[in-house]
């Protein structure tokens, strides 16, 4: 397997290549950044705009940008129609976010949609990465089919994100595994009766920090949930009865309609089908104790 960003690859497919962006590309590249209309949905930090000479960004794509993100270039029929990239690896999880700006006159033609799977391919067969997430503004409908198209998930809808702008954007939270739903479900096991932290992987959520599943059988599971400042499991109901308890940081919990601030050592009782959910106030490691086992979470 190749360390990811160890090397700048070209990607070729049926119309859409993907390359290294060079200085040949300067002007095109600044018709993007300079459309507002490309940006409207996007973050307002991405590397391309971070400087106002292009030509300096060009230049640094590949040494200083390459520390966090790889960004390459769509090209279709030798004529430059935007930008993919992949950032925000997490090695523990094997995990990377997808993003995508095209030009709009190259919208409506599949470029979107065959850089996607591009990237997919090369990461899920070349890298170890097997966990591809993605964000969109929920109004941004257009980008939010391409992600369907393409074998995405929709995890947590209408969540808050810092995109850089004044108040937070409310957005979507999408995930592709390399692996197939039935090819999960047959390595599922029924129990795990000895759960040892340091050999359990932090499995990193759509819209919190991670998750440890850890020693469970049918009746019964535990569950380590870590949450970044701000972040959110939105309003959600299960038919499994459950206890959340808080091992340190502190945390707004709703539960029914009530809430409540729960700090280090404090807990709350869930019933079967209530609606709930908690947005951390500070950093939160917390417990989830489930009755019976959650089969999906396995899935």
């Amino acid at each position: 397997m190749k360390q990811l960003f160890s090397e700048i690859p070209a990607l070729q497919g049926e119309r859409v290549l993907l390359k290294r962006i060079t200085q040949q590309d300067a002007d095109s590249l600044q018709r993007l950044v300079d459309d507002e209309e490309v940006y409207r949905y996007l973050p307002t930090f991405l590397y391309e705009k971070k400087y106002p000479e292009i030509r300096y960004v060009i230049d640094h794509l590949y040494d200083e940008c390459l520390e966090e993100s790889l960004i390459l270039g769509i090209f279709m029929q030798d004529e430059f129609c935007g930008l993919v990239e992949m950032y925000g690896y997490r090695e523990s999880v094997h995990s990377i976010s997808f993003g995508c700006r095209l030009l709009r006159e190259c919208r409506g033609r599949g470029a979107a949609s065959e850089a996607l799977e591009l990237i997919a391919a090369y990461l899920f067969t070349k890298t170890d990465v097997e966990i591809i997430t993605a964000s969109t503004l929920v109004e941004n409908t257009a980008s939010a089919s391409v992600l369907r198209k393409n074998g995405f998930e929709r995890k947590s809808h209408a969540v808050e994100e810092d995109w850089g702008y004044e108040k937070p954007a409310i957005a979507d939270k999408w995930v592709r595994y390399k692996y197939n739903q039935k090819e999960r479900n047959g390595t599922m096991n029924k129990e795990q009766i000895w759960a040892f932290h340091s050999e359990i992987p932090a499995e990193q959520m759509p819209a919190w920090k991670s998750r440890r599943i850890k020693a469970y059988g049918e009746g019964m599971m535990l569950v380590e949930n870590v949450f970044a400042p701000g972040e959110t499991a939105a309003d959600h109901s299960h038919p499994h009865t459950q206890i959340m308890y808080i091992i340190e940081g502190k945390t707004e919990v709703t539960v029914d309609g009530e809430t409540r601030t729960l700090g280090s050592g404090d807990s709350v009782y869930v019933r079967p089908d209530a609606v709930h959910g908690l947005r951390a106030l500070e950093e939160t490691r917390m417990l989830d104790v489930f009755s019976p086992m959650r089969e999906d979470f396995l899935k």
